[in-house]
């Protein structure tokens, strides 16, 4: 039996659907981003806020060039199917 966290950049994704564009606009930082912190693990992760919300675009969401981004860039290219998604 092993325990850890299962937390990852879709499981926030999909938490945040249900919000609309101006709820996810009241989120949205300074920096133009969308972040999210993992309360069990500490992961932390970045959206751009286009991507997130019941009236989003459907582009991954995640931002370019950041760990989660690279992680899932590196899973495609090994056949995998998004692992790391964590940041």
């Amino acid at each position: 039996v092993r325990f850890g966290c299962s937390c990852s950049a879709e499981k926030v994704r999909n938490t945040m659907s249900i919000y609309s564009q101006k709820d996810i606009a009241n989120m949205t930082t300074a920096a133009g981003l969308v972040t999210a912190d993992c309360q069990f693990c500490g992961s932390h992760y970045e959206f751009d806020p286009k991507t997130l919300g019941f009236e989003a675009d459907g582009a991954d969401g995640l931002v370019p060039g950041s760990k989660a981004a690279l992680a899932k860039a590196a899973a495609l290219a090994a056949g995998g199917a998004g692992a790391g998604d964590a940041e």
